[in-house]
This record gives structure tokens, sequence and C-alpha cells, in this order.
């Protein structure tokens, strides 16, 4: 017996032997697909990251884009927004950005581009990223059809980067802005002149517009009270005490964005903004106290293309110069300024300056004519133009058009 089990021409070694390792090609062969199925998820876990942090980047962008809307070229956007210019109030705010974005794909730091372009005429719905690299390729809205192209670019620590693209239209608002020829808290014409302070009837039809005060009656002392029937004509002085505001609080606040995009909003505190400041398609001046404006001759706008020039707050003073174009006054309705007390003027005009198009005072702010001797070759110092509120435009939201959201293969 004892010599049969120390015998080794047996066959159970090799077979040992073989089980072994057949067991141990089954071990690595499972460890390898459990390798690679952790490799592949976690490429898949990168790749689903990066494409989280590009669409972020990328909604960011629009959001800005609802805000300042570049419908003019001097409110333009940057070549490229990065990290680099991220101060820049039109792109994405990194700091923020980077408390948005953890986890660990992302806490080796990242990286992000983003880009503004026009739609080029003829390809509304088409992305092209060769053509869009080009430098010519306007950064606003430049043939106005309220269409901008939007591409945002994420990139994680490792490299990884994907890139996205959204054709984004812009929500232009209908302001529904009163048709008056003039409105105020009252009307104080101070001179005694045998000609027409405010000219009621559009210059360029004939249509008849309305003067509309605040205070009631017209004809008491403080109200609206003419020395002569001529002063303002032909149309009668109106009183309306519960007449609503021109604006609500929201539309005045979309105003300011769109004059912030176009370079000519001014903000309170700071010093009287120069006459040339009055000319342009939406001006917003937050608040001009006691500033003066007007130069002899001057000419800010022209009929065909009037302006839009909108007082926060405070009071301002036309001396000389014809404005043309809509003049409202929001005289702190919205809040965000003080109102002038009551009887006090917020609109001055004085020394023959004139306007040529409608002035709007909401509350119970003053208007207050002086010094005037008519505007010139005008027949009045405030002279009524229907379209001039044609012009006045508000943006709303901006959102992806259907369709147009997608990923790209950057070529750049």
């Amino acid at each position: 017996m004892d010599r049969m089990i120390r015998r080794e021409d047996g066959s159970v070694v090799i077979t040992a032997l073989a089980m072994v390792t057949l067991m141990l090609v089954i071990s690595f062969s499972a460890i390898a697909f459990v390798d690679s199925t952790q490799r592949e998820s976690g490429r898949e876990r990168k790749r689903e990251s990066t494409f989280v942090l590009s669409e972020g980047v990328l909604n960011t962008q629009i959001f800005l884009l609802s805000r300042q809307w570049p419908g003019q070229a001097v409110g333009q956007y940057p070549y490229q927004c990065t990290k680099l210019n991220a101060s820049d109030p039109r792109c994405p705010d990194d700091p923020r950005l980077a408390t948005s974005f953890r986890g660990p794909d992302y806490n080796g730091g990242i990286t992000w581009t983003t880009e503004i372009r026009d739609n080029p005429i003829g390809s509304v719905d088409y992305y092209d990223e060769t053509v869009m690299a080009n430098a010519t390729i306007p950064r606003w809205d430049a043939n106005k059809d309220s269409y901008l192209w939007v591409r945002a670019q994420g990139i994680l620590a490792n490299g990884k980067r994907r890139t996205l693209v959204a054709l984004v239209k812009a929500e232009e608002l209908a302001v529904n802005f009163p048709r008056q020829a003039v409105v105020a808290g009252s009307i104080d014409i101070t001179q005694n002149g045998n000609h027409s302070y405010i000219s009621s009837s559009d210059i360029e039809t004939g249509e008849a517009g309305a003067v509309v005060v605040r205070c009631s009656p017209p004809t008491s002392q403080g109200c609206a009270e003419e020395k002569k029937d001529i002063h303002i004509s032909p149309a009668e002085v109106q009183s309306n005490p519960a007449m609503a505001n021109a604006m609500n609080a929201r539309t005045i606040e979309l105003l300011r964005d769109q004059a912030r995009s176009a370079g000519t909003y001014y903000p309170a505190g700071g010093p009287c903004p120069p006459s040339s400041a009055l000319a342009g398609q939406i001006v917003f001046m937050e608040r001009p106290n006691n500033c003066v404006f007007g130069d002899t001759g001057a000419i800010y706008n022209t009929r065909p293309n009037p302006g839009v020039l909108i007082i926060g707050s405070g009071k301002i003073t036309f001396d000389h110069g014809t404005y043309n174009g809509l003049v409202y006054h929001v005289n702190g309705s919205d809040g965000v300024g003080a109102p002038v007390p009551a009887g006090t003027a917020a609109v001055t005009l004085k020394s023959n300056s004139a306007i040529v198009g409608q002035l709007i005072i909401d509350g119970s702010g003053r208007l207050e004519m002086g010094n005037n001797n008519g505007g010139p070759g005008l027949p009045g110092n405030i002279v009524y133009m229907g379209r001039a509120r044609n012009n006045l435009k508000a943006f709303g939201t901006a959102g992806i058009v259907q369709n147009s959201f997608r990923e790209i293969q950057a070529k750049r």
C-alpha cells in the first residue's frame, strides 16, 4: 500500500495542474474584463461630465444674452470668452462656474470657451465651424433678425473636450407706449410769448396728439395754466389724475439692460454725461440730477431715425439744440430712484431747445418751459411726432431655437 502511494506515475498531478491553469485563465480573463469595463465606464463618465460642463457654459452664456442682447455694434461681444476675460459682464463668471462643477472629474480644474456669432444670411439653421472661425463675422445682431449662434466648449484637466452650438433667438417684446404728445404731473410755462410752446399735431401726419396732466383742473394755478391759448395748441390740456405710468418696472429694467449692452447706459453718481450722449437709438441716464444738455444749433438723432432717451430719476434740462425722438422720464416709478417732489420740475426746456417726438413724465413730475422762442423752424418747443415711439423696443428672454442644439467636432 505504501508503495502505491509513493508512486509518481499517476495522472492526478497533470489533472490538478490543468485545473489550476484553467482557473487562472478564467480569473485573469474576468479581471481583464472588469478592468476594461471600469475603464470604459470611467471614459463614459468623463465624457458625460465634459458634456454637462459644456452645456452649463452654453446655458450661462445664453442667460447673459437675455440680459444684454447685442442689438448694436457698440454692444458686440468679445471674439471669445475664456477664463482670462471672465470678468467681462458679457462672459460667464468663472468662479461661479467653478463652484457649480464639483466632483472627481472637475477637481483637477476646468477650462471653457464661449463665442457669439451672427447668423450669416442664407444659413439661419446651419452652423459652419470653418465659416464661424472667421474674425470678420459680426459678434452682434448685425442683420437685425434677433438670431445669434452660441458656441460653448468645456475642457477637463485630462484634455477631454466637447463642443456644443445652438442658435438663439431673442424675444422682442412689444412695448405699448402712450400715444400722447405730452404727459406730466403739471406744466409750467413761464413765458408770455406770442407763439406755441407745445404743438400737439403730428408734424408729419397731422394726427391729433393729446396733452395730459395728472393735476386737476388744468386751468388752476400751478397745474397747466396757459397765459395764452396759443401756448399749448391745437389740443386742449386734459386732466387724468389716475393715469397709469407709461411702463412697468420689468420693461424699464429690460431697457436698462439694452442700454448697457449698447454702451449708452449712464449710472447714477457719476458726472453729467456730455451733450453728445443724447444721440443714440436708446440712451438710459439713471439720475442726471441738475444736468444740462444741449449746444446751440445741435441736432440729436434725425426725424427718419429718432432716438429714445430714458431718465430714471432726478432733474434734466435741455438748453439749446433739437432732440428728435422719445423722451421718457421714469421719475422713480420703477422703485430704483426717488421721484422729484410734487410741483418740482423734472424736465426743463429753455433757450430755444426743442423736442420733436414725445415727452412723457411719470408721477407728479413737472414740465417747465421758459426762456424759449419756439424751436428753430418748428411750430413749438415740443412738437408731436407719433412715429418716435416705434423705435422703443425691448428684448426679453433669449432661447434656443428648436432642433438647432447639437454637438460638433471642433476644428479649433
